[in-house]
């Protein structure tokens, strides 16, 4: 005991200097985990207002048309829209799935799990946070660009990388659905004519942002098989506009012989699609097909016959 205390008296400068040292660090230390708590405490701050600042970017105020949708009615499409990236997000995809209307589930994803490979596993892989735009609104239907970013939150990636989509938000029968992939909606049309034996039925049309698809039905009531179209040139289908005649071609080299093709006596589906960028306030008047063969096995013998061909105009 006299020992150590003889020792503390003989030392008494390097024992107080060292405390000194010591206490001088403990404070240090202290100080910069005060200054780095709240550095990332600022950061999350930061990022929460830019994550808030993304998802309300703009939702009520339309590109094209220069419209602002009113505050009720744009709170329910974003939230339909908020609710849908979610249930993608937190993988619960049958709920993602049962907001789409039946016809964005006929045309791109008639199973769960199509909707899950080629829609929620390529978008979605990583979870995601959006910012949305109003396009365009027509009646009950209001169409966004949504642009899905990756959460930086959650995946702690500096990068993003940005995937661009269109989501109609459709309200019919007091429900509210959507649709995706810019899909826009489905027109049902039922206008036909007959000549020469063949009747031409367009039964619908489905609307995406940057073309549209004609479902027609075609009847064979003559005794020769028939080509709706040689398809040898790109403009013998076509949608004349409602104004200025403007043409719309058809995409025939998505069409192949078997498409065109209808038998003796025979009635045969086909989607022919149209490079139209959707626009409600450009219509359609009719479909013109200018070059419907009338007896496939002559025309094989002899394609400069021009009595072997005819015209077919359906107005709608």
């Amino acid at each position: 005991m006299f020992r150590l205390i003889r020792y503390i008296n003989q030392n008494r400068r390097k024992i107080i200097l060292v405390v000194v040292i010591i206490l001088s660090l403990i404070i240090v230390i202290q100080l910069l985990n005060s200054f780095a708590k709240k550095q990332l405490d600022n950061a999350a701050k930061e990022e929460k207002v830019n994550v808030s600042t993304q998802n309300l970017y703009q939702p009520n105020k339309t590109i094209l048309t220069n419209t602002t949708i009113g505050e009720t009615q744009a709170k329910e499409n974003t939230e339909i829209i908020e609710e849908f990236v979610q249930d993608c997000n937190n993988n619960e995809i049958q709920k993602a799935y049962d907001l789409l209307t039946d016809e964005c589930k006929e045309v791109l994803y008639p199973t769960v799990d199509k909707f899950n490979n080629y829609y929620c596993k390529k978008i979605f892989a990583e979870k995601k946070t959006y910012n949305i735009q109003s396009w365009m609104n027509d009646e009950n239907r209001y169409t966004y660009k949504v642009r899905f970013l990756e959460n930086i939150l959650a995946t702690g990636k500096s990068n993003t990388d940005i995937i661009e989509d269109y989501i109609t938000v459709i309200q019919k029968n007091k429900q509210i659905k959507i649709n995706i992939n810019s899909y826009i909606l489905r027109e049902n049309i039922n206008k036909e004519e007959t000549s020469q034996g063949i009747t031409i039925n367009i039964i619908s049309k489905d609307i995406y942002k940057e073309y549209e698809e004609y479902k027609i039905k075609v009847t064979n009531n003559r005794k020769e098989d028939i080509l709706l179209d040689s398809l040898e040139t790109v403009d013998s289908i076509k949608l004349i506009g409602d104004s200025n005649n403007v043409k719309y071609q058809a995409l025939i080299n998505e069409l192949s012989n078997y498409d065109v093709k209808i038998p003796s006596e025979n009635t045969k589906m086909i989607r022919i699609k149209f490079s139209k960028e959707y626009n409600s306030k450009r219509g359609v008047s009719k479909i013109y097909f200018s070059n419907v063969i009338l007896n496939e096995k002559q025309y094989k013998e002899n394609r400069e016959d021009k009595n072997n061909k005819t015209m077919i105009e359906v107005k709608l």
